[in-house]
């Protein structure tokens, strides 16, 4: 859906671009995904949540990808749930498929920022799981950007996550990390593998090749969020 390769080389994710890349066809069957275990789907689900969010607020977004990634969001907040509760739900599989769907469009036509930055870094670096990175980082990586978005994009975030508009942003923060919660991922990245010793190193690598965020990123208060994640702290805005 999308045309980057990832590659790791010298222990780092580097992404490739090249719209040879894309393939010529692509079937969305929720067929094939019925069997898929609700663990993995869960954190592939998540995983393409982060592309939607970021999609809403990189910098080449415009009111179609928008559209496009509020209604990711909103189907894959609602029926992440309820393929973990209920993997055999055809209903379900199929609206978390096509908020997938949406999300490899929104980003594809747009941008990513930090929190590809850290997943890539983190997760290269210290050879973890990519879409349990993914889902791990999130809510922290939301609360960092929180101060450079504008009250729309908080607004309609609110209200495609848990169909309310006007929340307080922290409000959404906890939002994402109560989807992981319910989908029964872990909260902290010590859980995947990633060593304490790590925390630094991944912080200083993350300062380099930096991808356009819309909060400029501060390698102590990078190292910060890192920490966070690493720990399983409750997410917070506060850095």
């Amino acid at each position: 859906m999308t045309a980057i390769l990832g590659e790791l080389k010298d222990g780092k994710k580097v992404a490739v671009t090249d719209q040879k890349l894309l393939p010529s066809t692509v079937i969305y069957d929720v067929t094939l995904t019925m069997e898929l275990p609700k663990q993995l789907t869960s954190v592939s689900g998540l995983n393409a949540m982060a592309h939607s969010i970021e999609a809403l607020y990189a910098r080449d977004a415009n009111p179609v990808t928008s559209l496009i990634a509020l209604e990711s969001i909103k189907c894959l907040s609602e029926s992440l749930p309820q393929v973990s509760e209920d993997p055999s739900s055809r209903e379900a599989r199929s609206s978390v498929l096509y908020g997938a769907f949406l999300a490899g469009m929104a980003v594809a036509s747009t941008g990513i920022a930090l929190q590809h930055k850290l997943a890539h870094t983190v997760a290269g670096c210290c050879n973890l799981s990519h879409a349990e990175t993914h889902a791990i980082l999130l809510p922290h990586t939301v609360a960092y950007n929180l101060p450079s978005l504008g009250s729309d994009v908080i607004d309609r975030l609110g209200k495609a996550l848990l169909g309310q508009p006007g929340l307080l942003a922290l409000d959404i923060v906890l939002a994402l990390d109560d989807i992981r919660q319910r989908l029964e991922i872990p909260c902290a990245l010590k859980d995947l593998g990633m060593k304490e010793d790590d925390i630094e190193r991944t912080a200083h690598v993350s300062m380099e090749k930096q991808y356009w965020n819309p909060r400029p990123l501060e390698k102590e208060k990078i190292k910060e969020l890192i920490r966070r994640a690493w720990a399983g702290d409750v997410p917070r805005a506060d850095l």
